[in-house]
Protein backbone atom coordinates (compact mmCIF):
# COMPACT_ATOMS: atom_id res chain seq x y z
CA UNK A 1 0.00 0.00 0.00
CA UNK A 2 2.79 2.69 0.72
CA UNK A 3 4.21 2.35 -2.96
CA UNK A 4 0.53 2.83 -4.58
CA UNK A 5 -0.87 6.45 -4.89
CA UNK A 6 -0.75 9.57 -6.75
CA UNK A 7 1.70 11.29 -8.07
CA UNK A 8 0.46 14.57 -8.37
CA UNK A 9 1.32 16.62 -5.06
CA UNK A 10 -2.42 17.02 -3.38
CA UNK A 11 -0.84 19.37 -0.87
CA UNK A 12 0.54 21.74 -3.31
CA UNK A 13 -2.13 24.55 -2.49
CA UNK A 14 -3.03 24.58 0.88
CA UNK A 15 -0.06 22.67 2.23
CA UNK A 16 -0.32 20.87 5.11
CA UNK A 17 -1.49 21.39 8.93
CA UNK A 18 -1.26 20.03 12.06
CA UNK A 19 -3.88 17.24 12.32
CA UNK A 20 -4.51 17.65 16.13
CA UNK A 21 -4.76 21.06 16.34
CA UNK A 22 -8.35 21.32 18.10
CA UNK A 23 -6.75 19.19 20.32
CA UNK A 24 -4.89 21.45 21.74
CA UNK A 25 -2.31 23.51 19.51
CA UNK A 26 0.71 21.79 18.14
CA UNK A 27 2.84 21.30 20.46
CA UNK A 28 0.47 20.02 23.18
CA UNK A 29 0.72 16.84 24.09
CA UNK A 30 2.88 15.94 21.07
CA UNK A 31 6.16 14.31 21.58
CA UNK A 32 8.59 12.58 18.65
CA UNK A 33 9.44 8.86 19.17
CA UNK A 34 11.06 6.68 17.05
CA UNK A 35 10.88 3.20 16.80
CA UNK A 36 13.33 0.70 15.78
CA UNK A 37 12.80 -3.13 15.71
CA UNK A 38 13.42 -6.14 15.85
CA UNK A 39 14.10 -5.16 19.45
CA UNK A 40 16.40 -7.62 21.51
CA UNK A 41 14.36 -9.80 22.63
CA UNK A 42 12.41 -10.81 19.42
CA UNK A 43 16.55 -10.75 17.79
CA UNK A 44 17.26 -13.36 20.26
CA UNK A 45 14.33 -15.38 19.21
CA UNK A 46 14.19 -14.69 15.62
CA UNK A 47 11.08 -12.41 15.44
CA UNK A 48 10.25 -9.72 14.72
CA UNK A 49 9.37 -7.08 11.62
CA UNK A 50 12.44 -5.05 11.52
CA UNK A 51 9.88 -2.19 11.17
CA UNK A 52 11.53 1.20 11.64
CA UNK A 53 8.87 4.45 12.10
CA UNK A 54 9.37 8.09 13.03
CA UNK A 55 5.75 8.78 14.34
CA UNK A 56 4.38 11.19 17.07
CA UNK A 57 2.48 9.68 19.83
CA UNK A 58 -0.17 12.04 21.42
CA UNK A 59 -2.07 12.21 24.69
CA UNK A 60 -5.55 13.03 23.10
CA UNK A 61 -8.92 13.40 24.17
CA UNK A 62 -11.25 11.05 23.83
CA UNK A 63 -13.75 11.83 20.85
CA UNK A 64 -11.90 14.32 19.69
CA UNK A 65 -11.39 15.30 16.39
CA UNK A 66 -8.40 14.06 14.11
CA UNK A 67 -8.27 16.50 10.82
CA UNK A 68 -7.05 15.77 7.25
CA UNK A 69 -3.12 17.28 7.35
CA UNK A 70 -3.48 17.91 3.53
CA UNK A 71 -5.49 17.25 0.59
CA UNK A 72 -5.29 13.35 -0.55
CA UNK A 73 -7.20 10.16 -1.25
CA UNK A 74 -8.15 7.80 1.98
CA UNK A 75 -5.94 4.85 0.59
CA UNK A 76 -7.11 2.80 3.93
CA UNK A 77 -9.50 3.17 6.68
CA UNK A 78 -10.25 0.18 8.81
CA UNK A 79 -9.89 -1.31 12.63
CA UNK A 80 -6.44 -3.65 12.14
CA UNK A 81 -7.05 -4.83 15.09
CA UNK A 82 -4.16 -5.72 17.62
CA UNK A 83 -2.18 -2.68 19.17
CA UNK A 84 -3.07 -0.61 15.91
CA UNK A 85 -7.18 -0.39 16.15
CA UNK A 86 -8.68 1.57 13.71
CA UNK A 87 -5.99 2.70 11.12
CA UNK A 88 -6.40 5.64 8.74
CA UNK A 89 -3.94 6.45 5.68
CA UNK A 90 -4.03 9.41 3.02
CA UNK A 91 -2.30 9.43 0.34
CA UNK A 92 -0.99 13.49 -0.18
CA UNK A 93 0.59 12.52 -3.24
CA UNK A 94 3.99 12.31 -4.79
CA UNK A 95 4.30 9.38 -2.46
CA UNK A 96 3.88 11.54 0.58
CA UNK A 97 1.20 9.77 3.37
CA UNK A 98 0.23 10.20 6.18
CA UNK A 99 -0.82 7.05 8.73
CA UNK A 100 -2.98 7.68 12.01
CA UNK A 101 -3.24 4.60 14.40
CA UNK A 102 -4.92 3.74 17.88
CA UNK A 103 -8.13 6.14 16.31
CA UNK A 104 -11.27 5.73 18.76
CA UNK A 105 -13.93 5.88 15.27
CA UNK A 106 -13.02 6.63 11.66
CA UNK A 107 -15.53 8.98 9.58
CA UNK A 108 -14.38 8.22 6.28
CA UNK A 109 -13.81 5.70 3.30
CA UNK A 110 -10.92 4.01 1.52
CA UNK A 111 -11.17 6.35 -1.28
CA UNK A 112 -12.72 9.64 -0.34
CA UNK A 113 -11.00 12.56 -1.50
CA UNK A 114 -10.39 15.06 1.46
CA UNK A 115 -9.04 18.38 2.15
CA UNK A 116 -7.00 19.70 4.65
CA UNK A 117 -8.50 20.09 8.33
CA UNK A 118 -11.73 17.86 7.53
CA UNK A 119 -12.61 15.35 9.99
CA UNK A 120 -11.30 12.20 9.48
CA UNK A 121 -11.72 10.29 12.64
CA UNK A 122 -12.18 10.52 16.46
CA UNK A 123 -9.27 10.56 18.95
CA UNK A 124 -8.94 7.93 21.72
CA UNK A 125 -6.84 8.62 24.81
CA UNK A 126 -3.77 8.48 22.88
CA UNK A 127 -3.36 8.73 18.95
CA UNK A 128 0.14 8.01 16.89
CA UNK A 129 0.57 9.43 13.49
CA UNK A 130 3.48 9.23 10.89
CA UNK A 131 4.01 10.19 7.63
CA UNK A 132 6.18 8.04 4.91
CA UNK A 133 7.74 8.77 1.79
CA UNK A 134 7.31 6.27 -0.48
CA UNK A 135 8.20 3.29 2.61
CA UNK A 136 10.70 5.70 4.31
CA UNK A 137 9.29 7.36 7.69
CA UNK A 138 9.77 10.56 8.11
CA UNK A 139 9.93 13.21 10.83
CA UNK A 140 5.74 14.06 11.04
CA UNK A 141 5.58 17.51 13.07
CA UNK A 142 8.03 19.44 10.37
CA UNK A 143 5.70 18.24 7.55
CA UNK A 144 2.69 18.45 9.18
CA UNK A 145 3.59 22.30 10.71
CA UNK A 146 4.93 23.62 7.37
CA UNK A 147 8.49 23.50 8.09
CA UNK A 148 9.95 21.01 5.61
CA UNK A 149 11.47 22.74 3.17
CA UNK A 150 11.86 19.79 0.71
CA UNK A 151 8.32 19.67 0.49
CA UNK A 152 8.00 23.32 -0.33
CA UNK A 153 10.43 22.98 -3.44
CA UNK A 154 8.55 19.87 -5.17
Amino acid sequence: MLNKGSETAAWGEDGFMTPLHRQGGTGTGLRHHRICGPDPQRTRRRTGTGRVSTNVVASTTRGGDLVAPAAGTVLLAQDLGDTAGYTVVIDHGAGVKSIFYCLRSISVKVGDTVKAGDVIAETDRTTIGEVRVGTVPVEPLAIWRGECDALNHY
